[in-house]
């Protein structure tokens, strides 16, 4: 769990390297967290590395479905991927689940110029 914290600190203190390093150990000693994939996908996706943030959310979406987060975060990397279908799926998918997400409402208005939500 020391990673985890590890991890945490280096995240606010905005030292990516230490994060990923710690939050990829924690990914590696205890699989069954996924804290580790969403913080490992949030520090991908801060570097544009959306392709290796897509396992991380898909593998964090089957386990926590209902997660909105992870929902709009796998929104954001393929929009990153210019998936742009992809995208306003999992964008409608964290507005079912959290009507109240401005942000992803936004992002379904910008991606379908649709501002029905």
């Amino acid at each position: 769990m020391s990673y985890y914290w590890m991890g945490l600190i280096n995240n606010f203190l905005g030292n990516d390297e230490k994060a990923l390093e710690a939050f990829s150990d924690l990914r590696r000693e205890s699989e069954e967290s996924l804290l580790a994939n969403f913080f490992l996908a949030q520090l991908h996706m801060k570097r544009n590395e959306h392709a290796k943030a897509l396992p991380l959310l898909e593998e964090l979406i089957r386990m926590s479905p209902d997660f909105a987060e992870a929902h709009f975060l796998l929104g954001q990397a393929y929009a990153g991927l210019y998936k742009n279908f992809d995208a306003v799926r999992c964008f409608r998918q964290a507005v079912e689940l959290n009507p109240d997400d401005k942000r992803a409402k936004l992002m379904l208005e910008r991606y379908t110029e649709d501002s029905s939500f």
